[in-house]
């Protein structure tokens, strides 16, 4: 019943906005919307085509676009959302119940992080695919050990089923399993024999190093605009694996995501020091594994951003799911309340901002109204990074591919990351254009801008080094952006118009 009740609490804020204001997910659920529709869509179609292939990226773009056919996108989006969170949250908590056989109050900490920094920025296949790896993880350890190749089959079933659904969510899974097994080899709670042991792990470790080799090896396609590998740092940079941990409690506000962060790690600290709370030794080899690996691991890997902060959100749920608390009813009832206080304040302003986010949303969808479908737009979005979660004005214009079927360069569409790519036609000009993550106060290169696209969206245009030329025309102002429309449209209309 406790679960039931924050489970219900936790996913009450995305009823209060139409869109969801998670950073990507306009343009996610924007490429939903071409998946489903661009087989019937002759503007769609000219400038997007669906590209399946052996992509490890995979969660939402199986499961919402079937969802979809019975119901709205916009509900199907939020019922994928909601399942994330389902599965993250349940599945901490059957991985905590697989290794002690009883339910306690610590494990109902994983709501503290489930609406995390991750979240607020949209990457939710990979959350999912945690979800999913908790689970997994949970099957594996509670399946029986004598029935060995039931158990090899389960190991490789899911393994399987990860690599679709989020690639860093297989390694995740791989290490903690292969951890747990060598760590009961190695202190001798193992009954296989040592040969058979030793050749049971080496297929373990393999065979997520198969499906790794099947990416690298499968053909690249010609029409790829994203190099497969940029190593944007090295690892060991304390600033940045520090900065890393702030979106363990990512929220709105600073100040209470420093709290929230301080507050556990007390209570860490003093629960562990007077021995009230533990960590399943099966578990810690596994944990060490993704420990050393968030260290080592650049920021951006196969052209996805926050790899190394990935790993961090996993180890934060894995504790969460491999620690338990133990002492007295009255002990766990503290601990419980205040789980439930801290996680009550931080869902108010999530809330609240959500609810806020609905002005913007509305802003945008006039200002697309203005725009005729099957123009050209540009998205150009100046700012900082932290700015990007108030509220997500960076990918909004994604909505333009839903209401208008526009050609938008900054839509998700890479052979080796989404099945949507730009057609042969239209990839040089996504190519050239610069992605959202490099306006930063930079400008777009105006001459050139203004004579590809029809219209340009530009968000907090004051910030950019260089103002928009005369040239352009504002047709709509919103509240932190203006929709200007470029000479090429004037210019194309004299074209198509009739000879007098």
């Amino acid at each position: 019943m406790a679960y039931a009740a924050l489970l219900v609490v936790a996913l009450a804020p995305m009823w209060l906005a139409t869109i969801p204001p998670l950073g990507d997910y306009p343009n996610h659920l924007a490429r939903m919307h071409i998946l489903v529709n661009a087989q019937d869509s002759e503007l769609l179609s000219r400038f997007y085509q669906v590209h399946w292939a052996v992509i490890p990226n995979l969660a939402m773009d199986l499961l919402v676009p079937p969802l979809a056919h019975v119901m709205p996108l916009a509900v199907a989006g939020k019922v994928f959302i909601g399942l994330t969170l389902i599965m993250l949250s349940s599945g901490a908590l059957a991985l905590h119940y697989a290794l002690y056989r009883r339910f306690s109050a610590w494990p109902f900490a994983v709501f503290l992080l489930l609406h995390n920094g991750l979240f607020l920025y949209g990457i939710l296949n990979f959350l999912f695919g945690l979800g999913l790896a908790l689970w997994g993880l949970a099957a594996w350890i509670g399946f029986p050990a004598r029935r060995a190749w039931p158990r090899a089959l389960l190991f490789y079933a899911l393994s399987l089923l990860l690599f679709f659904a989020h690639l860093s969510a297989l390694g995740v899974f791989a290490l903690c399993a292969l951890g747990h097994e060598l760590r009961l080899y190695y202190t001798g709670r193992d009954s296989v024999p040592a040969a058979r042991a030793a050749a049971w792990m080496m297929a373990l470790a393999l065979g997520p190093g198969l499906l790794m080799l099947v990416l690298l090896l499968s053909p690249a396609d010609a029409a790829r605009a994203e190099p497969l590998f940029r190593y944007g740092d090295l690892g060991f940079v304390a600033s940045q694996k520090l900065g890393a941990s702030q979106l363990l409690f990512g929220n709105y506000l600073r100040i209470l995501d420093i709290a929230t962060l301080g507050i556990v790690l007390w209570f860490i600290l003093y629960a562990g020091m007077i021995k009230r709370l533990s960590l399943d030794r099966r578990m810690s080899w596994g944990l060490a594994a993704l420990a050393l690996a968030f260290l080592l691991m650049p920021f951006q890997v196969f052209g996805a951003n926050f790899a190394d902060s990935r790993i961090l959100i996993a180890l934060a749920f894995l504790f969460v799911a491999t620690a338990d608390l133990r002492g007295s009813g009255k002990f766990e009832a503290t601990f419980a309340l205040a789980v439930v206080a801290i996680f009550g304040v931080r869902l108010t302003v999530l809330a609240d901002r959500w609810e806020q986010s609905e002005s913007a949303h509305a802003e945008y969808l006039r200002a697309i109204e203005q725009v005729p479908e099957g123009s050209r737009l540009l998205a150009a979005w100046a700012g900082t990074p932290s700015q990007t979660f108030e509220p997500p004005l960076a990918h909004l214009a994604a909505l333009a591919v839903m209401k208008k079927s526009v050609f938008l360069p900054s839509m998700y569409a890479m052979p080796r990351g989404q099945p949507i790519i730009f057609t042969p036609e239209y990839l040089p000009l996504a190519a050239q254009a610069p992605k959202l993550e490099q306006w930063f106060g930079s400008s777009p290169a105006w001459d050139k801008v203004i004579d590809q696209y029809d219209y340009i969206l530009l968000v907090r245009e004051h910030l950019f080094s260089v103002r928009p030329p005369a040239v352009l025309n504002p047709i709509y102002e919103g509240t932190d952006f203006r929709l200007y429309r470029t000479p090429r449209t004037a210019r194309l209309a004299e074209l198509a118009a009739p000879p007098i």
